[in-house]
């Protein structure tokens, strides 16, 4: 399967999440791309993409964006025709709340506490496949407070603090013939050598890889 990467923005390196999803998906083809390289004609090329850089360009001193509507449209169109979409900590973050791309991945952050809590990921109690041998563990990371709807994805997990209380931070769903996943713990290069993290990114490639209803790259 060739999947692409959008790895690595001001606040994240490319490599470390290089090498996370190499470690929870050996077997994938990855290419790995900022936003602003990236022809996105080139996009029927790969079944999977995974966004892992936020839209803004230079913070702190811009919230310039680099996703414009075109883009949105673009990404959209192309998970409804078959893609598959992993939005991947900071690829749920500074995009509009009311775009396509926040209605698409399901979520859009809001904030973080300044410190990074240790806190819980606990998985909801139900059967799915993106859930099989996932156990609760714990991490020491950002945890991200995210608007998601109460309808338009399925909940598989939050995470549990307790200076801080619980927020989603792993659902799933069914865009059209496409599919979506949205992962939110992944700032700190502890938390991308975390293996209960590795097990949710590697069950989440997989599910969209085993999509019945892909499109083929081309």
């Amino acid at each position: 399967m060739k999947a692409l990467g959008f790895f690595g923005d001001f606040y994240h390196k490319e490599e470390a999440q290089q090498t996370f999803f190499s470690a929870a998906a050996p077997g994938v083809n990855w290419q790995s791309v900022t936003p602003l390289a990236f022809d996105w004609d080139q996009l029927d090329h790969y079944e999977l993409v995974v966004m892992a850089a936020e839209n803004r360009l230079d913070p702190p001193r811009s919230d310039a964006s680099w996703m414009s509507a075109a883009h949105e449209k673009r990404l959209v169109d192309w998970v409804e025709k078959g893609g598959n979409l992993l939005a991947f900590h900071s690829g749920l973050a500074s995009y509009p709340e009311g775009g396509a791309y926040a209605a698409l991945a399901g979520g859009s952050f809001q904030f973080h506490p300044v410190e990074h809590p240790r806190f819980r990921f606990v998985p909801e109690q139900i059967q799915h496949p993106l859930l099989a041998g996932v156990e609760a563990f714990e991490l020491t990371d950002e945890q991200y407070f995210v608007r998601r709807p109460a309808s338009g994805s399925l909940l598989l997990g939050k995470l549990e603090s307790a200076d801080y209380g619980t927020s989603s931070a792993f659902w799933c769903a069914e865009r059209g013939k496409g599919r979506i996943v949205g992962l939110t713990p992944g700032h700190t290069p502890a938390s991308l050598t975390n293996p209960g993290l590795i097990r949710l990114a590697s069950h989440s490639i997989s599910w969209l890889s085993a999509n019945p209803q892909a499109h083929r790259a081309r």
